[in-house]
């Protein structure tokens, strides 16, 4: 990749990546992720005084990185997990209490998806130092990348200081993003049941189905709400109710359905389903009969249910379920997996958030 690439085109690009790269140990995600999303910040990652790797300067714990804005002078201490690993307290003790050490206010963690930024000042343990988190495939990653971590911003006079309100900024709008995404979910719901599809008809669900601190943030936002709901698809708003109605088809038809495991929620419709592997299956099958395959991973359609493990023995047949097209869907898979590829499937869809609810065990996972 050339070093002159823009950090949107950059972060784009690797956000369309990360299903692929699943199993990246933690150089490869410094390699392919974080070194380039810093490059792309304007960090010259070849000067190893400005890009510090590896820091010497202790004789435990060393950060995979340190960036200097003026030579020897470090401002940020970054610090790099392989990209499937879940970052723990642990971590985040790790390298708040090395940027203490180093009387160094701000840290980021990561894994390349999750970015999560540490202020020093905050009096508290180490983790909850934690003043912002986001993930890589939010729309607005780049523009967050930009404002936190730029080499231009770390130039400027202040920007310790100034990072602090720019942090709280982000943050505020993250979470304005997620509580519209929640209020989209039950507005589309309630357009599918009766109320009159306009922005009449949108103000009465507003009042009628919101509590008061979302009907003021709707209020606010009721022009992107209007767009998003009223015009993309006038009778099937992202398409979603086409797809949802097909799977609950598909769930229906799933035989001997009593002995659950799952019990899946689709519009208020709740349904029985033995395993994850099993409503992977209904998903896969919904989309295929309704002509969106190409959003189904490829690598997992199979036309014979015949594959080996890494050690050339074969999957068992109860490995591969049949599909409508005559094909067969390797479903061996891991609950954390399935869920992953259920969240991309919906999300390539466009279905709303949250607009599958599935429980598990006494837990309640909302998909996509």
């Amino acid at each position: 990749m050339g070093g002159n690439e823009t950090l949107v085109t950059v972060v784009k690009d690797i956000a369309g990546k990360l299903e692929r790269w699943r199993g990246l140990k933690e150089a490869q995600t410094t390699q392919a992720i974080i070194l380039r999303v810093l490059q792309a910040l304007g960090w010259n990652i070849w000067n190893p005084y400005e890009v510090v790797p590896q820091d010497t300067g202790t004789r435990s714990y060393r950060p995979d990185f340190l960036l200097c804005a003026k030579k020897d002078e470090p401002v940020l201490v970054l610090e790099v997990k392989a990209l499937d690993r879940t970052l723990t307290d642990e971590d985040r003790m790790q390298v708040v209490n090395y940027a203490n050490s180093q009387n160094i206010r701000w840290s980021v963690l990561t894994n390349g998806k999750l970015w999560e930024v540490f202020d020093n000042r905050v009096e508290a343990r180490a983790p909850e130092k934690r003043v912002l988190y986001f993930q890589l495939d939010n729309p607005s990653a780049a523009k967050y990348l930009e404002k936190l971590l730029s080499k231009s911003f770390w130039e400027g006079e202040s920007a310790s200081l100034k990072l602090e309100g720019i942090a709280k900024e982000i943050q505020k709008e993250i979470e304005t993003q997620q509580n519209l995404a929640e209020i989209t979910v039950k507005l589309s719901k309630a357009l599918e049941e009766g109320y009159e599809r306009s922005e009449k008809g949108l103000q009465k669900a507003i009042e009628k189905e919101l509590s008061a601190n979302e009907q003021e943030l709707a209020k606010k936002h009721f022009k992107e709400l209007a767009q998003k709901l009223l015009t993309s698809h006038p009778s099937h708003p992202s398409g979603s109710p086409d797809f949802m109605g097909k799977v609950k088809e598909v769930l229906k038809s799933i035989h001997n359905p009593t002995a659950s495991g799952l019990t899946v929620e689709v519009n208020g419709e709740r349904f029985p389903v033995k395993t994850w592997r099993e409503l992977y299956w209904a998903l896969v099958q919904t989309a295929i009969l309704l002509g969106k395959d190409d959003v189904v991973e490829k690598r997992d359609i199979v036309s014979e249910p015949e594959r080996k493990t890494k050690d050339s023995k074969p999957y068992p047949q109860s490995a591969f379920k049949e599909l409508h097209s005559g094909e067969y869907l390797f479903v061996h898979h891991s609950t954390k997996a399935i869920t992953r590829k259920l969240k991309k499937l919906l999300h390539d869809l466009k279905i709303p958030p949250s607009s599958l609810h599935v429980e598990s065990k006494g837990r309640v996972f909302k998909l996509p």
